[in-house]
């Protein structure tokens, strides 16, 4: 599959999705966050660093993994959300997700990600593996490990439907995307997880952002996931400082056009 076959949106249909929430001292994520965006804290000094391990089994544009690491932020010109992000999300529709890295195990995924959102995308492993109720991802790329995240999956599966927007750069312009999620699982507050940061660069940096690893604030288990992947909804360029709207998705003016980003040293 070509660039040019990549039909939008992009579509899963059979998924399973693990993430958990780890706290990290606001620095850090905010030397790392655009100024166009404010890091929402759980407290003073203090937010959250996700990680999400996606295990995308059938999609429009064939089977791929996918392992995210982000944190909660709202447009800087909005005041933060008071409470514990990850619990509020629905309550909250200015709530998203700054995207920092999102190694992916194909080309296609790499290129479409890159190309179409801006997603930090760069090829890398992904493996996933259970003990008794313990799933486990394992990420590496270049032959060394990236981190691995193990997670408790005793929680009852309930369905629910909800939208995650993420924020990513692509050239000069931000863009804020709505992820549609059709899903059975459930979120627990302080479930049992572990985070283990591997030799890799991306691993070096987890630890380095001094998140707390072995409690997590949240973690999620998703035996079936779905979800439906559009055009980023909303679309600003920076210029002098200041961020501009351009037109949104599905508008009759002509959007600014975005030089393609630099490729991802993995």
């Amino acid at each position: 599959m070509s660039d040019h076959d990549i039909g939008l949106p992009i579509r899963y249909f059979e998924d399973n999705a693990m993430m958990a929430a780890f706290r990290a001292p606001s620095a850090g994520l905010r030397a790392r966050t655009p100024p166009d965006l404010k890091v929402v804290e759980l407290w003073p000094g203090w937010s959250v660093v996700t990680i999400a391990c996606f295990e995308y089994l059938r999609t429009s544009v064939g089977p791929y993994g996918e392992v995210g690491v982000c944190w909660p932020v709202v447009d800087a010109r909005r005041a933060p959300p008071p409470l514990l992000p990850m619990l509020i999300e629905r309550r909250w529709p200015g709530l998203g997700w700054w995207v920092h890295h999102l190694p992916v195990t194909t080309e296609i995924a790499l290129r479409a990600g890159r190309t179409i959102w801006g997603y930090p995308k760069f090829l890398a492993s992904i493996e996933h593996g259970w003990q008794d109720a313990t799933r486990t991802c394992t990420l590496a790329a270049g032959g060394s490990e990236i981190l691995r995240l193990s997670i408790d999956t005793r929680m009852p599966a309930r369905p629910g439907r909800f939208a995650l927007r993420t924020f990513t750069r692509l050239g000069d312009e931000l863009l804020s995307t709505r992820i549609h999620v059709d899903a059975v699982g459930l979120r627990r507050p302080f479930g049992r997880a572990l985070l283990e940061p591997g030799p890799h660069p991306v691993g070096r940096e987890l630890e380095e952002l001094g998140l707390v690893r072995d409690r997590a604030i949240e973690v999620r288990w998703y035996p079936v996931y779905r979800a439906v992947l559009p055009e980023a909804q909303e679309r600003r360029v920076v210029r002098d400082g200041f961020a501009r709207a351009v037109p949104a998705v599905g508008s009759t003016a002509s959007p600014a056009r975005s030089p393609t980003p630099a490729p991802v040293a993995s």
